[in-house]
């Protein structure tokens, strides 16, 4: 687990582990394993991407069934429960987390997942991703190559909460030396991920 003052970027707690400590420097799940984030990137790579770029709301209707066809591949996902529902609205895909749906809002991205990718890593601090992940199932669905950190996913939701503004995530504000003179002073770093009005939504 991350928690982050999403306005100022302090890790306010991280927990890469449970029970007794009983070496030093010991693997951090927190920090130091990557996993696939599943469906929990959608709102960062597919949603926020396309209402951002003013391509849809929350009320836009898109059909929810199999084997549709998308122009930027020929890959199709299934849902997960194997239910389809029709027409439905972009809440009601994201509240059901409707795979079909997001394939086909990275498909309609200017630039299909290059879009959701560009988003990632130069809007909301992704690091862990590689070129391969610049793909329909990646950014559609969070299979990315390596996977990414807690702490990746953690600091890019904050951009959500702090209007549209993502700032990194640092364990500490600064350094001083034995006089009291700051050797290192780690300010805040901030990037405008998201329009204010796209993270509301």
């Amino acid at each position: 687990i991350v928690v982050m003052d999403p306005y100022d970027g302090r890790i306010l707690g991280l927990s890469g582990g449970v029970g007794e400590k009983t070496r030093n420097f010991p693997l951090n799940r927190a920090t130091g394993t990557k996993r696939p984030p599943g469906s929990s990137v959608k709102p960062l790579a597919s949603y926020g991407p396309a209402i951002d770029l003013g391509l849809i709301t929350p009320d836009t209707t898109v059909l929810d069934s199999p084997g549709l066809t998308l122009k930027g591949t020929d890959w199709f996902p299934a849902n997960d429960s194997n239910q389809y529902f029709g027409m439905v609205s972009i809440y009601t895909a994201l509240q059901y987390s409707l795979n079909t749906v997001a394939a086909q809002i990275v498909d309609i991205l200017p630039e299909g997942p290059v879009t959701s990718y560009n988003y990632l890593v130069n809007h909301l601090g992704f690091t862990s991703l590689v070129p391969d992940d610049m793909s329909y199932a990646p950014m559609a669905l969070g299979q990315f190559t390596d996977g990414c950190t807690v702490r990746e996913m953690a600091q890019a939701y904050c951009s959500l909460v702090n209007d549209g503004v993502f700032t990194y995530s640092r364990t500490y504000t600064m350094i001083t030396d034995s006089e009291g003179n700051i050797v290192i002073d780690n300010t805040p770093r901030t990037i405008q991920a998201f329009e204010p009005n796209t993270a509301y939504t």
